[in-house]
């Protein structure tokens, strides 16, 4: 495992070397190697931008709906109740028309573009 690999690996490039500029260097080396080998660096895309289905008004409900639930749960009257489900429903409701209608222009287009012979 790891500890086993820090113990076991060749010190003496590092503890031997007069110069303090290379032991590091050496021992910089050493220890990405056995990092490499036991947590390998992974590359991750992370995207700029929102999907374009979604708008600020539904950012904005999603907000309204967190808000109320964290309300709700310091709270449990049936009023908090009642007020977060009806945000929670608009929140859902708004998803649903929002991709509907996102799908439905995609779909206008790519028939559009079959039509037309390419997009």
């Amino acid at each position: 495992m790891f500890e086993r690999d820090v113990i076991f690996t060749d010190w003496n490039m590092v503890t031997r070397e007069a110069d303090a500029n290379l032991a590091w260097e050496n021992f910089h080396e050493n220890l990405v190697e056995i990092l490499d080998r036991h947590a390998p660096y992974r590359q991750m895309r992370v995207s700029d931008s929102m999907p374009k289905c979604v708008t600020r008004e539904f950012i904005e409900a999603c907000d309204a709906r967190d808000h109320l639930y964290r309300v709700f749960s310091k709270n449990k009257t049936e009023e908090n109740k009642a007020r977060m489900k009806r945000s929670r429903n608009f929140a859902t409701k708004l998803k649903q028309d929002l991709k509907k209608n996102y799908f439905s222009v995609l779909q206008k287009i790519k028939g559009i573009a079959r039509k037309s012979g390419g997009l």
